[in-house]
């Protein structure tokens, strides 16, 4: 018996990629993405073994793919501050960039999907270790309130900056809903220009008051 091509599996797991933007983990069919490919249903058992091991694969691809971040060039000389603006709009413009991916992960996490729930706790805990030294170094710097804990900051910071793109990204999906305002401010909210704002609005939330600096 003649063994299977070796690009079989790479071939289905490029297609589910396609796909789930669009049915997420709890809309994939395992037949619509054979098809799609045009492998044979049975490379699934073969490659992969379960539909839990390939969606695995999958996200680990997709996760990779969205964390090439396009980074903004700083001096040196940059403040701590400096580097915390920094590292949350490159954060904002990636999650912008990939914003049906996010809403696709989002959807499923609040589905309980455990595999993507997996997933983004571990993308969470990266962010946390990129976030978590800069914010302790602005603290002290008298930048960022040492009063706030982290997990006050970051969730603040995090919420600030991606939730305004969810809401876009959803409204991007289907017929637009809720008040006029947010239907004709969608596109809006996903400029460069937007997402400093957000940025700087997070920043001053989380700022050591005005009278503690003194």
């Amino acid at each position: 018996m003649s063994r299977p091509s070796r690009n079989q599996d790479q071939l289905l797991i490029e297609t589910a990629k396609r796909l789930y933007p669009e049915v997420g983990a709890s809309g994939m069919s395992l037949k619509r993405v054979a098809e799609e490919a045009g492998v044979n249903l049975g490379m699934f058992s073969y490659y992969f073994g379960s539909k839990s091991n390939f969606m695995r694969k999958v996200l680990e691809a997709l996760v990779e793919e969205a964390g090439t971040y396009a980074t903004i060039p700083l001096p040196a000389s940059a403040s701590s501050i400096e580097r915390l603006r920094c590292f949350l709009i490159t954060l904002g413009r990636n999650y912008r960039d990939h914003r049906r991916l996010a809403l696709a992960m989002y959807r499923d996490f609040l589905n309980q999907d455990p595999d993507v729930t997996d997933h983004l706790f571990e993308r969470i805990q990266q962010q946390m270790i990129g976030l978590t030294p800069l914010i302790e170094e602005c603290q002290r710097d008298g930048y960022v309130d040492g009063m706030l804990s982290m997990q006050q900051i970051i969730s603040f910071c995090m919420g600030t900056v991606k939730t305004p793109i969810v809401v876009a990204a959803s409204q991007e999906r289907g017929p637009r809903r809720g008040p006029k305002l947010l239907r004709e401010g969608t596109s809006k909210m996903l400029t460069d220009e937007a997402i400093a704002q957000r940025v700087e609005l997070a920043l001053r939330g989380i700022a050591k008051p005005q009278s503690a600096r003194r």
